[in-house]
């Protein structure tokens, strides 16, 4: 993609400035590598390494992880992990909105 960004400052409502990244799950976990993150938003299902690498940057900083996604296949690990409460992320807090359609 041409002439995207990568990341992008805000000017938040402390005076300060927050950062917004965007990555690709196309380029693979390893891009998702680095830094504490205070919030991480994964839009649509993520693949599970790419998941828990997420979860690896805001394990330090208290931080929150979104992922938003309708799981139209088989349960995926990312659903699994979700759910399970004995699931790998043990003792993080989970809040799962789940939506039918009637």
């Amino acid at each position: 993609m041409t002439n995207a960004a990568d990341t992008v400052f805000v000017k938040d409502v402390s005076g300060g400035r927050s950062q917004l990244g965007f990555k690709s799950y196309e380029s693979g976990w390893k891009v998702f590598e680095g830094t504490a993150k205070q919030s991480i938003w994964l839009d649509e299902r993520s693949p599970f390494d790419i998941y828990l690498e997420c979860l690896y940057r805001t394990a330090t900083t208290g931080g929150l992880l979104y992922t938003t996604f309708t799981p139209l296949s088989s349960m995926s690990d990312v659903v699994k992990s979700s759910l399970e409460p004995d699931s790998e992320e043990a003792g993080a807090v989970r809040h799962v909105t789940q939506v039918r359609l009637v």
